[in-house]
């Protein structure tokens, strides 16, 4: 994908406990892990090799997509450091729960 292309917002995982039809606002929502997916587990060595695979497999593009803060905190955490170290940085999209609405966050290498 080249920068300018449509934006998209990757989930980790679907969020049975958040609303993030809102997250939309910045791109197509698009899921690393979907219901019917599988992943490995949080703390095997393979997950992070397998967050690159999939983020390659679908183009993923620093310049003009985000990651979405939203389901298992160690998940996001693993693939905010694996796209961090790969790519040097990732825009992410956080909930403000005072402002009631995603926000832009910069994390660099």
């Amino acid at each position: 994908m080249k920068t300018g292309s449509p934006r998209r917002v990757f989930a980790i995982e679907p969020c049975d406990n958040f609303d993030i039809r809102p997250a939309e606002k910045f791109g197509d929502i698009v899921y690393l892990f979907p219901v019917d997916g599988q992943r490995s587990g949080l703390f095997a060595s393979s997950l992070p090799e397998e967050i690159v695979h999939t983020l390659d497999v679908h183009r993923f593009d620093p310049a003009a997509d985000y990651l979405l803060a939203a389901g298992t905190f160690s998940l996001v955490v693993t693939a905010s450091a694996v796209v961090a170290a790969k790519w040097g940085n990732v825009s992410i999209l956080l909930f403000d729960a005072q402002k009631r609405r995603y926000v832009k966050r910069g994390v660099n290498r």
